[in-house]
């Protein structure tokens, strides 16, 4: 089994508080991992410090070669969207730029409209951003994350305030990318986790249950 991130003996603190308690850990390469716990469990500090967002206090985190060269790319999803005052096609375009340099803007438009028009919101690509509603934001959301190819993908709560028909598209957007990459989703849901988990981790007061 590949493994592309290690936890070993990792806590983390903020003003002497514990947040992560001594938690050791190995991530195994492609799949969908699924971090369940409460509201302050400590999940979304986890996956900070597997993307290295967060240093740990103690102990120390292995990423594999992988994940660190330099042209590999990492995907970011979390549960608020923040965008550019543009249109849904500038933001996506504004992504691939700023993560591949991209030149030939017209191949990239074209990769753009490929990516949405598999979920059928082609519609959307000269409405702004953030003018959407929440469900549509969340899914330019995922489309700019994947977009550039990335070798992992972080989602952290991406279908906390969406209706069934969005939050069945993201899932599927995260099901698919997982047969491509690793992706390691939080959630609170427990049928969630359940359904789309091929791994699950619980996590309670900044520890692993399981």
């Amino acid at each position: 089994m590949t493994k592309i991130i290690n936890f070993k003996n990792v806590t983390y603190t903020i003003n002497n508080k514990v947040i992560i308690d001594n938690i050791n850990l190995n991530i195994k390469k492609d799949g969908l991992l699924v971090l369940l716990g409460n509201n302050g469990a400590g999940k979304t500090t986890i996956l900070k410090l597997m993307a290295g967002i967060l240093i740990p206090t103690s102990g120390t985190i292995n990423l594999s070669d992988m994940y660190t060269k330099q042209n590999n790319r990492i995907g970011f999803v979390f549960q608020k969207t923040i965008f550019l005052d543009r249109t849904v096609e500038e933001n996506l375009f504004h992504a691939l730029y700023c993560s591949m340099n991209a030149k030939n803007k017209e191949n990239y438009i074209k990769l753009i409209q490929k990516e949405l028009d598999q979920i059928n919101m082609c519609h959307l690509l000269h409405e702004k951003a953030k003018n959407l509603s929440i469900g549509e934001q969340q899914i330019v959301s995922m489309i700019r994350s994947i977009i550039i190819n990335p070798c992992i993908l972080f989602c952290d709560e991406p279908t906390s305030n969406l209706d069934d028909n969005y939050k069945k598209i993201v899932e599927n957007i995260i099901i698919n990318m997982s047969n491509k990459i690793k992706v390691i989703m939080i959630t609170q849901d427990i049928d969630q986790a359940n359904r789309l988990g091929e791994e699950k981790i619980v996590i309670k007061n900044g520890k692993l249950l399981n």
